[in-house]
């Protein structure tokens, strides 16, 4: 009775994994540090764009700052919602700007953390 479309696979995405492995020998100083990271893009529409990136420490067993990023074309104007959910940089940006290159200046920000610090 009803018919559904096929879901369209062709909405463009990238999906990138590294891994990083760094050592610090220096005596009285020794340190060492493994990480996992993952970054994920695609679009919803033409219009809306996601990141979405975040990562692992295997050694300290901790979350590595994740970033959500939110992205709409407004044809003259684009704004951005940036999002890190956990850990000490917790926090949110909006912006809305315009997409001139000679306007590049001309924008609107509101951001904010749980540390209380604000600014328009």
């Amino acid at each position: 009775m009803y018919h559904e479309q096929d879901p369209d696979f062709s909405i463009p995405w990238r999906l990138g994994i590294s891994i990083n492995y760094a050592s610090n020998l220096q005596p009285g100083a020794e340190s060492h540090a493994s990480t996992v990271r993952g970054n994920l893009e695609f679009n919803l529409t033409e219009a809306w764009k996601f990141t979405m990136s975040g990562g692992y420490d295997i050694i300290n067993k901790s979350v590595v700052v994740p970033n959500i990023t939110i992205s709409r074309d407004l044809h003259c104007w684009l704004m951005n919602f940036i999002w890190v959910p956990l850990g000490n940089a917790k926090s949110f940006q909006f912006e809305l700007r315009v997409k001139a290159p000679q306007l590049r200046d001309l924008k609107l920000t509101k951001s904010g953390s749980d540390r209380g610090y604000y600014s328009y």
